[in-house]
Formats: C-alpha cells, sequence, structure tokens
C-alpha cells in the first residue's frame, strides 16, 4: 500500500461518512496523524502540533507570512476604522481599526477544493 493511500484509509477511520454531513478537522486528528505516521505518543505529538500552532502565532502576531507549498499563505493586515451599524436596533457605530488574517490559498489548493464532488459511496452501503 503507498503512502497516499495508507493516510486515506487513516483518513477514512478517523471521519467516518455520517449521513452527508462532513465532520470539523480539530487539532486531535494532527495529533492522531502524527501518532499513527510517525510513531509518536500522544504527549509528544500535542507537543509538536502546539509548538507548530504557536510559531505560526507568533510569526503572524509579527506581521510576518506563512508560507505552504501547496497548501497557501496566511498574511495579516490592517483594516482602518469605518463606519457600521447595529444589525438588530439599525444604530450606527464606529467599528474599530484591527489587524486581520487573511489566507490565500496556493493554486493546488484551490483546485483541490474545486474539484471535490464528495464522498464517493461505498458499494453495498
Amino acid at each position: 500500500m503507498d503512502n497516499q493511500s495508507s493516510i486515506s484509509s487513516s483518513l477514512d477511520a478517523m471521519f467516518p461518512n455520517t449521513e452527508g454531513t462532513m465532520p470539523t478537522v480539530t487539532k486531535m486528528h494532527f495529533i492522531e496523524m502524527l501518532k499513527e505516521h510517525v510513531g509518536l505518543s500522544r504527549a509528544e505529538a500535542n507537543e509538536v502540533v502546539d509548538s507548530i500552532f504557536d510559531e505560526m502565532q507568533q510569526a503572524l502576531s509579527e506581521g510576518r507570512e506563512i508560507k505552504l507549498a501547496n497548501f497557501g499563505t496566511f498574511s495579516t493586515r490592517d483594516k482602518q476604522a469605518r463606519p457600521g451599524r447595529n444589525p438588530r436596533t439599525g444604530a450606527p457605530y464606529e467599528i474599530s481599526a484591527r489587524r486581520v488574517v487573511t489566507f490565500l490559498p496556493a493554486p493546488f489548493m484551490r483546485d483541490a477544493v474545486a474539484g471535490y464532488s464528495g464522498p464517493v459511496p461505498q458499494e453495498g452501503a
């Protein structure tokens, strides 16, 4: 079995198809993938995932970009204060200036998402 089909079967086990709903990918899924494919303990895998997320957060808070090949680029941009409106009351108010995180998918990721047609029905199911 090649690595891609091994990962695919692991994903199938981790994300069972539940009547048309797709589960959310969580930090725990990444930890389980490291545990199964790299052989780390759950504590070690948790430490690796935490350190990656911490480094990403630090980089973005410093205004640096994060580029992940075949995935995309995370960056920050500053938004200026602007007029807004309370949707419940209609009262005007000012939306404060802020820095936001943006994500630009790589062409490979964009094409993969655009070409996804849903889970393949299994025979006999």
